[in-house]
């Protein structure tokens, strides 16, 4: 759960699972920050499709590894949600122990992101967030059939 930066209420950003269907709990005044599909480009990478050398590359690979997609289409309770196409700035990241690039704890990469995304206020109750995603994608995994499903249950 992240702060937003303004406000200071919480904000909920789920990502896709690795499997169909998720729950998880948040807090009352709680906004939904709902990614329907990014994709991320880097100067770690190691070769195609991820790899860009530099700010520039990277915002190219990132746009290029998307183009295939169509908008994902996401509900919130029912109801189609309007998704924004987005990019982000440049980044730089220190990484972790045991990062997904097997890089050397500490080493700092640069990279920029490309997606669709929505924003949504939480409510108290039960809601239920569907992304389906379709068309060609650049690497394994990509879209699936089956639409993912997060079940959000906000406070009173």
């Amino acid at each position: 759960m992240l702060a937003d930066p303004n406000s200071g209420h919480p904000v909920l950003a789920p990502f896709a699972p690795s499997t169909t269907t998720t729950e998880c709990t948040a807090p009352r005044g709680t906004a939904l920050f709902i990614t329907g599909w990014s994709s991320e480009c880097s100067d770690v990478e190691v070769g195609t499709p991820f790899f860009g050398e530099d700010e520039a590359g990277q915002r190219t690979c990132a746009r290029t590894a998307d183009a295939g997609l169509e908008v994902p289409v996401v509900t919130f309770d029912g109801r189609r949600v309007q998704m924004h196409e987005v990019e982000t700035g440049p980044m730089e990241v220190e990484l972790p122990a045991d990062n997904v690039f097997g890089a050397d704890p500490g080493t700092s990469i640069h990279s920029v992101a490309h997606g669709w995304v929505a924003l949504v206020q939480l409510t108290p109750g039960d809601h239920v967030v569907q992304i389906q995603n379709a068309g060609t994608y650049v690497a394994t995994p990509g879209p699936s059939d089956e639409p993912i499903t997060t079940i959000i249950k906000a406070s009173r």
